[in-house]
């Protein structure tokens, strides 16, 4: 695991924050990082399928 990922992911486990939605496990998938030599790149907001996104878009949109 690369240095900013590992201290990303240290810093969160210092953090808090609370419960607000809870994800249908039928909408969750896990997608590998892509990597290409040294470099590795993660894209956390699209690991889950569009249908799970996309009612969290729709029920928090009045909120922006």
């Amino acid at each position: 695991m690369i240095f900013t990922k590992r201290a990303k992911r240290i810093g969160l486990l210092f953090s808090t924050a609370e419960l607000d939605y809870t994800l249908d496990p039928q909408y969750i998938s896990d997608f590998p990082d892509i990597k290409s030599g040294d470099e590795v790149f993660s894209d956390g907001y699209r690991a889950y399928q569009s249908p799970a996104r996309d009612t969290i878009e729709q029920e928090y949109a009045h909120h922006l």
